[in-house]
This record gives structure tokens, sequence and C-alpha cells, in this order.
């Protein structure tokens, strides 16, 4: 049941959409919280008590990464792990004691889901392999046991998470994680035979992502003045072009945007209108597929604009290029004020 749902989560995963931009290498490191689920481990060998029940205090675990930001929603990463708890009681005993303690070599791939936010929700899956050394010790007739070995096994795990980017390339992440491994099987000193076991454990870990390979931080020039070229005298109908600027990643028109494009169709009404073309665009800062969304919401914020000043909504036609016609030419993830753009053209009779 436990690899139908890690099979189902990494389906989800691999199968989904858009994320964050900043493509590049990036290094990471995390602790927290880990607690493994009790287990009911079957014991050959021994004949009074054939299964130890075994409970486990919480503990904590360490991990650090390499990876890689595609700048494409994917990220993949290679993690070093390790996890540590003490047992609290095996079956029923109160003098139960002993550790167990896992190191994990995984490969994850990682889905960010691209929000207008600073918060980054993001899904996980990860594979590799884990070394578990366990030391179990507990006495009585029926419920002896003496452990001290250690296994290797295939390992996996599930991740969810929300990451906060507290500067250009560097970010906090907060995440959930389940991670288990395949049965593991132990010697026994006492009562003699092995102890086979799966080990399963929930985490809770807080991180910091450095992405070392982005680029520097971007000081950006003053917004671009809103602008239009009117023909003179207004007699020769000559077309109406004129630009509207947005605010980084933002649809809504400013208040320099809305009295532009009510002087725009002011003029525009003076003649009789033939077509009126609405080109949305945004600079290169996200991903390709987001910002291809939000191109086009602004080339429709700037058509109800011109709707709401009295051009007929019949002759405006709306078209989105998303960050594939930048007025300024730059890097992928620049944040280019002259690019976050709608350019319209009014065309007359």
């Amino acid at each position: 049941m436990k690899k139908t749902l890690f099979a189902t989560a990494a389906v989800v995963a691999l199968s989904s959409g858009a994320a964050l931009a900043g493509e590049g290498p990036y290094a990471s490191f995390g602790a927290g919280y880990n607690q493994p689920e009790d287990e009911s481990i079957p014991v050959t060998g021994a004949t009074l008590s054939p299964e130890r029940e075994v409970h486990y205090d919480s503990g904590f675990g360490v991990m650090g990464a390499l990876g890689y930001d595609f700048g494409n929603s994917l990220r993949s990463e290679i993690e070093l792990a390790h996890r540590d708890n003490d047992v609290s009681a095996i079956q029923t005993t109160a003098n139960g004691a002993g550790d167990i303690a896992v190191t994990s070599l995984l490969a994850n791939l990682i889905w960010e889901v691209d929000v207008e936010s600073p918060v980054t929700p993001f899904l996980g899956v990860g594979v590799g392999g884990a070394h578990v050394d366990a030391n179990y010790l507990a006495t009585g007739a029926t419920r002896a046991i003496n452990v001290g070995d250690e296994d290797w096994a295939l390992a996996y795990q599930g991740i969810v998470g929300l990451a906060w980017k507290v500067a250009e390339n560097l970010a906090v992440d907060l995440s959930y994680r389940y991670f288990a491994t395949d049965e593991v099987s132990f010697a026994t000193a006492v009562p003699g035979g092995t102890l086979d076991q799966e080990y399963t454990a929930h985490g809770a870990f807080v991180g910091l992502r450095w992405a070392f390979g982005a680029p520097a931080p971007v000081v950006e020039p003053a917004a671009p003045v809103q602008q239009f070229s009117a023909p003179e005298p207004v007699e020769t109908a000559e077309d109406l072009d004129l630009t509207v600027y947005f605010d980084f990643n933002k649809s809504n028109l400013t208040d320099a945007a809305e009295a532009l494009i009510a002087s725009a169709a002011e003029t525009a009404l003076e003649n009789d209108i033939d077509r009126v073309v609405v080109e949305g665009h945004t600079d290169t800062s996200g991903s390709s597929a987001y910002n291809q969304v939000l191109s086009q919401r602004r080339a429709e914020a700037v058509r109800q604009g011109l709707i709401a000043n009295g051009i007929p909504a019949s002759a405006i036609e709306v078209t989105s290029f998303g960050e594939n016609q930048p007025a300024t030419a730059t890097a992928d993830g620049v944040r280019e004020p002259l690019n976050r753009r709608a350019e319209v053209t009014i065309r007359f009779e």
C-alpha cells in the first residue's frame, strides 16, 4: 500500500506544470524533527514470542543537497541525509532500550508551483539507498531480544513543502517528508536468528537553499513614462500607437496607464475607428508558461480600459506574446521594466 501511494505521488509530481524561474546550480542544507512509525517486527528463530513491537522516541534529522534548477518548474538534486531516534519501548516492557540510525543518499525530483506570491509550494519524490543501523535490547522470558547490526536497503521519499524567497538567490524551505525503506534484516544474538523490518518515518524540516548560479540582483531603473504618438493634426487620421507599462508581476492598470488610455481613446473617437490591436508582453523573469498567461491578462486589462472609455469592444483584437518579443533583449530571469508592457495600435478607416 505504501509503495502504491508513493508511486501515485511520483506520477502527480512528474506530470505537473509550471514553476519559478532561476536556472542554475544550488546547494541546500536543513535539519528538523523525525518520527519513525512503530514497528511490529517478526523474529525468525524465536520460540516464545515471534514478534517484537518496537516503539521509537521522536528524534532529529539533518540533510544536505546539491542540485540544479532547470528554470522550467523542475529541480533535481542529490540529497545526503541522516536520521537518528532512540527506542522508547520494546513490546510493552519498560526496560526496552536502543536506537536506530539511518543514513540515506537519494536522487530527488522537485516540482515548484508557480504562484503570484513570495511563498512557493513544491512537491517532490526521491529514490536511492539507505544504510540502517539498529541496536535493540530488551530482557524477559518471552520478550528478550539483543540486536546490534546494520544493513542496506532501497529507500524512497515523498516531499511536500513551501519555499520563501528571502533574497535574489536565497530561499528558506519548510518541508514535510515521508521516508521509507524496503525490508532490512538484522542478526539477533538473543533469541538467535534474524529480525526483519521496514523503516518508515515522518519528518518536518527547515532549511536554506542558495542558488549560486543565479544572476546577480538587478537594480531596476525608474518606471518608464507611459507614451503614445498622437498624429498632428488629427484630421489626417493616422494610426495611433501607445505603450502601456505595468509593475513587476502585475496586470492591473496604474493611474498613469488609465490616464494614457483615456487620452488616446478621446483622440481616437474623433475619427472613424477601423480596428484596435492590443498586444501583451512580459519580461523574462518567471517561466515562459506563466509569462504567457500574464501577458494575456495585461492585454485584457488594456482592452477593458479602452471599452470603459468608449472604444467599441467589437473593434478590439487582443493577442499575447509572453516573453517572446521583448522591447529590450535580456538574459532569462531579468526584470526589465521596458518589457512589462502592452502595445496598442488604433487604426482608422
